[in-house]
């Protein structure tokens, strides 16, 4: 039995607060929760298929949170520095010697909000489900983990495991197992996503595509009904009209504002302000197949020409960290390999050797072709991106680039770098990666099948394969070490920094959450009330 309990949290205090995993944003201390009314959220995202096992981004995953749950959560534990599994969907489970099965044993009496059971049935339905076809472009990393299902009874399940691998109890939390209503499924097929019906504490009222998705709040809720009677999300991609909008009381809190709008909020003093660190990596994708940065020198020259630590301290005024590895240090296996270095004269002068000469307009050219890179970057997703990314254009165009750069809504970004190898353009994307609870989940991204970048490299494909199932620790680190420290010198995609993410709310709003790893509650008011 590999149960632990959730130890208790305490505040870390940075400016107004600065939160760790899994902390409320606010202490009730001796106010009484009041059940009751609307909370209106102002969101730079927009939602483009709220199905957790096809999932294409936050945009979903924040919203959907609120509607599906999983067997287990993790919640992290400040005086271990780690994150640790509770019971949620499951009470408990259990680990075969071999480690090839767990066994899950069901909370009983849960229904999905459409008035089936949640039973062993249901549990085997979404696993199935989850491993496709189709799968999503999260989900395709379940696949060389997951052999089988087997049902005992209505309240055990049986998972069993193509390899004995390390960080499986990590994939048993992701919001990609979300458990969804197999009746619910089976009625709108592949329409699904716009018809979500989980266990969760909510359930979808109202979705107008492209503007706001309302959530009402289950009262037949297995944990008890939620405070609110109804959450809603209205998409603002702008940072500066999701701020006004709170200084006007359209919304009543207002995720992840741009630095500027954040500072003017703070100076005013009417809104509680919370800002934390999270383990999302701000990265520069490169293309490894398609010209020119399949050609590692123009990689290692894109890495050197750009000053991410003048983009932190001058844009972001310290809102973030510079990046030393692609795996943020609170992960488990994370290895500082370097900050990135702006050099300049040294990005020239690689270019050079590599046979990239500067034509007559300062572009560089080799055989007739010009170095162009085309980068794409989505509205309303990263705060202070419109500058992040005219710095980079500059920098790069600076060192013989024709750097051109696209900003495109959500839902068109999101899809157009989900984009498989053979549709690829070869763009490159401003995009995050998300920081699990082990290095795992960021270093199996460098793969020839992983979009945006596609990297080939049999050597890592090689140690990638070996850390999954070793199980001696100091052998593991060893392996997750030297992935880190090629990933950084071949430049596989440009470490930018670590971001920190922002809320803000008015002060008669409580209980609102907020965790380092984003695993699907990096953000949630699933215990948020109003006075």
């Amino acid at each position: 039995m590999i149960l632990k309990k959730l130890l208790a949290v305490g505040f870390l205090s940075i400016g107004l607060a600065i939160l760790g995993l899994g902390l409320l944003l606010f202490p009730l201390d001796s106010l009484a929760q009041k059940k009751g009314g609307t909370l209106k959220i102002g969101y730079g995202m927009t939602a483009v298929k709220m199905d957790p096992h096809l999932a294409s981004g936050s945009g979903d995953i924040y919203i959907d949170a609120q509607i599906f749950e999983r067997l287990i959560y993790y919640r992290w534990n400040e005086k271990t520095k780690q994150a640790e599994p509770i019971p949620w969907l499951a009470t408990k489970w259990e680990v075969t010697p071999d480690k090839m099965t767990w066994i899950f044993y069901l909370r009983k009496g849960v229904e999905f909000t459409d008035g089936t059971p949640f039973d062993a049935e249901a549990v085997k339905f979404n696993f199935e489900r989850l491993l496709g076809p189709p799968t999503g472009p999260f989900t395709n990393t379940y696949l060389p983990l997951i052999k089988n299902v087997e049902v005992i009874d209505k309240n055990t399940v049986k998972v069993n495991l193509k390899v004995p691998a390390v960080p499986v109890e990590s994939f048993f939390v992701q919001s990609y197992i979300g458990m969804m209503s197999p009746a619910s499924v089976k009625e709108w097929g592949d329409k699904v996503g716009t018809h979500p019906t989980g266990t969760g504490p909510y359930k979808l009222k109202e979705w107008l595509q492209g503007e706001k998705v309302v959530l009402e709040a289950s009262k037949k809720y297995w944990g008890g009904r939620p405070n609110l009677d109804q959450i809603e999300y209205i998409f603002v991609p702008e940072s500066s009209a999701r701020m006004n909008m709170l200084k006007s009381g359209q919304v009543d809190l207002a995720f992840n504002l741009d630095i500027t709008d954040l500072e003017t909020v703070l100076q005013e003093k009417k809104f509680n302000v919370v800002e934390y660190p999270t383990t999302e990596l701000l990265s520069l994708t490169l293309n490894s197949v398609v010209k020119p940065t399949n050609d590692m020198a123009v990689r290692q020259a894109i890495k050197l020409a750009i000053d991410s630590k003048g983009i932190v301290e001058k844009i972001l005024k310290g809102h973030a960290t510079v990046a030393d590895s692609p795996v943020a240090p609170v992960i488990w296996g994370s290895y500082p390999c370097e900050a990135l270095i702006w050099d300049p004269e040294k990005a020239k002068k690689i270019l050079t050797d590599a046979g990239w000469i500067p034509g007559k307009d300062g572009v560089r050219e080799k055989s007739g072709e010009s170095l162009t890179l085309k980068v794409r970057y989505p509205t309303g997703r990263y705060a202070m991106c419109d500058e992040v990314v005219a710095v980079i254009q500059n920098q790069l165009n600076n060192v013989g680039f024709e750097c051109i750069t696209e900003k495109m809504g959500f839902g068109a970004w999101i899809t157009a770098a989900l984009l498989p190898l053979e549709k690829t353009t070869g763009d490159s994307f401003i995009i995050s990666l998300p920081g699990k609870e082990d290095a795992h989940w960021v270093l199996s991204r460098m793969s020839p099948v992983s979009p945006t970048s596609f990297y080939q490299n049999k050597g890592v494909q090689k140690m990638i394969d070996e850390q999954f199932v070793e199980w001696d620790k100091a052998k593991r680190k060893e392996l997750l070490k030297q992935i880190q420290i090629v990933a950084t010198r071949e430049a596989y995609c440009i470490n930018l920094y670590f971001s920190n993410y922002n809320i803000v709310f008015k002060k008669n709003v409580h209980g609102v959450e907020a965790t380092k790893v984003p695993v699907s509650d990096s953000f949630n008011v699933l215990k948020a009330w109003m006075e």
